[in-house]
C-alpha cells in the first residue's frame, strides 16, 4: 500500500490531491540514491513504520518564499543543515538510535498511570 501511495502521490499526472497537498514519505529503509551506504544522510526520511506526511502546499509556498526574498532557497538550506548535522553523528551512532527507536515503537506501551 505504501509502496502504490508513493507512486500515487509522486506522478506528474496526480489529481487526488488537487496540487495542493505536498507529500512527504518516510521509511523505515529509505535511502537516497548516489549516496554511500553508510551515509548518516540516510537517516533523514527514515522512520520506524512507513509514514506519508500530507503538507499544505500553500503553507510551503509562503515559506519558501519568504526564504527567497532573503536570498535563501529553503529545501536547499534545510537539506545541507540536515545532512551536517547528520554526518557529524555518524552513521554507527545514527543506526543504534534508529534501533532503539525501531525497538520501542514496536513494543506494546504501557501507562503507569492506569491501573487494572
Amino acid at each position: 500500500l505504501y509502496e502504490w501511495l508513493v507512486d500515487l502521490l509522486e506522478s506528474d499526472d496526480e489529481e487526488l490531491l488537487e496540487n495542493e497537498v505536498q507529500p512527504a514519505f518516510f521509511h523505515p529503509n529509505w535511502t537516497f540514491g548516489g549516496i554511500p551506504e553508510k551515509s548518516a544522510v540516510h537517516f533523514e526520511k527514515r522512520a520506524p513504520f512507513p509514514v506519508i506526511n500530507l503538507l499544505r502546499r500553500e503553507d510551503l509556498n509562503s515559506v519558501v518564499e519568504a526564504g527567497l526574498a532573503k536570498g535563501i532557497i529553503v529545501n536547499r538550506a534545510i537539506a545541507e543543515h540536515n545532512a551536517q548535522c547528520l554526518e557529524n553523528e555518524g552513521f554507527q551512532k545514527m543506526e543504534m538510535a534508529f534501533s532503539r527507536l525501531t525497538q520501542k515503537a514496536q513494543s506494546p506501551h504501557v501507562d503507569s498511570d492506569v491501573r487494572p
